[in-house]
């Protein structure tokens, strides 16, 4: 910007006049103005100390007169609050710009000052003092202080989202937000309208009372009205869910409130766990171990080193011993000696993988009777194809074999 010249004062011969009327320009131009202007000593005090923006903070500006700037609990921003770096660069006469600091004003109230500042020499280039200009920054600090937060609870917001997403994403259990009035779904994940055999939007038109088994509604109402009453956070119940189809789905269900303030039920948060393949083969095993304990011939597990696991009635009406007292021994304590050789080949066969073909043998009693039986025994394996044990078979034919001679 070019500026133009200068006009000749109307009274050269009077320099005071001059004066004055710059000193009126400037003291008009600080009127208007959001900085003030600030005059120091060669000790670094404020000597003057004028504009109308300093005292519209709070600022009393007699009481800094004398004053250095470092005074009334004046603290930096920056260099971790030290005024060492501000001062060295005072020592050495530099000029600085737009050095922020805090300090409450006569009212208590924390503002931002950020001042400029030139070194002042006289004709004979003897430092004289600094003059500068300072503004309040306060409204600006706090401006950028608040858009901070905002930015900082936006990504925080953000990564919950995210969170929330990849958590209604869990592709082995259903998740869900229900209303506590209506009790209808409010949100679903996809995992939880696979489970129940409703598309989403099929889902959303429904309340859980409505896919809940009608066996198990009245216990779920129940627990879910002290949830209500505030006298729950949540609770726990293994429940059963209809499918469309008519088909039912055997659950864990967790049920989560969210207050508002004032205690009131906001929403309602449910997780849900398939546990039908667990619940059928959980009734398929109390089966198998009902038909185990009926049995008339002893069943025998044992594991891999010999300790025997279990040991059902048939076994203890055959040999003796009951459950409590034979569980964790050696299952060489009913091999009779003689039988060492067969019994360590069949071991060797078993840990293996191996099968023992039905086979008349010898076994010892609790009270030292050798008892004729029909053995076979077979390798238990895991998962993964891996033998973990062997269950035995025992079928007492002491009667058959007096019988044949």
């Amino acid at each position: 910007m070019t500026l133009s010249k200068r006009r000749k004062a109307a009274d050269p011969e009077n320099p005071d006049r001059v004066l004055s009327q710059c000193e009126e320009r400037l003291a008009s131009m600080l009127a208007l103005s959001s900085d003030w202007y600030w005059e120091q000593d060669e000790n670094c005090r404020f000597t003057v100390v004028v504009g109308t923006a300093a005292e519209q903070t709070g600022t009393d500006l007699e009481q800094y007169l004398g004053t250095a700037r470092w005074d009334h609990g004046a603290v930096p921003v920056d260099d971790s609050g030290s005024w060492d770096k501000h001062k060295a660069a005072l020592k050495a006469r530099q000029p600085f710009a737009n050095f922020v600091f805090k300090r409450p004003n006569s009212r208590g109230e924390l503002r931002y000052i950020s001042a400029t500042g030139q070194p002042v020499f006289d004709g004979e280039k003897r430092f004289k003092g600094y003059r500068g200009t300072a503004r309040d920054i306060t409204v600006d600090v706090r401006a950028e202080e608040a858009l901070r937060q905002q930015i900082a609870l936006n990504a925080q917001s953000a990564e919950k989202d995210q969170l929330l997403r990849l958590f209604y994403q869990l592709p082995f259990v259903g998740l869900a937000v229900t209303a506590p009035g209506s009790k209808r779904w409010l949100q679903v994940n996809d995992y939880m309208c696979e489970m129940l055999g409703y598309s989403r939007e099929e889902l959303l038109e429904l309340a859980w009372t409505e896919t809940t088994h009608p066996d198990d509604l009245p216990a779920n109402l129940a627990l879910f009205k002290r949830l209500t009453a505030g006298e729950l956070d949540s609770f726990q119940l293994d429940k059963r869910f209809l499918r469309k189809d008519g088909r039912i789905v055997e659950t864990t269900t967790v049920v989560r409130c969210v207050r508002r303030a004032d205690g009131g039920v906001e929403t309602v948060v449910i997780m849900v766990q398939d546990i039908t393949e667990r619940t059928l083969r959980e009734a398929e095993t109390g089966r198998l171990a009902a038909i185990v304990e009926s049995s008339q011939d002893a069943i025998i597990s044992r594991a891999l080193d010999g300790r025997i696991e279990s040991w059902n009635a048939g076994a203890q009406r055959l040999l003796g011993y009951c459950a409590a007292e034979i569980i964790g021994r050696n299952i060489s304590i009913i091999v009779p000696p003689d039988r060492a050789n067969e019994f360590d080949g069949n071991n060797d066969l078993l840990n293996q993988g191996g099968v023992v073909p039905p086979n008349e043998t010898v076994r010892l009693a609790k009270d030292g009777r050798q008892i004729d039986v029909s053995l076979s025994a077979s390798a238990i394996t895991n998962t993964h194809g891996r033998t973990t044990g062997v269950a035995i078979i025992m079928r007492d034919i002491h009667e058959r074999k007096i019988a044949e001679d």
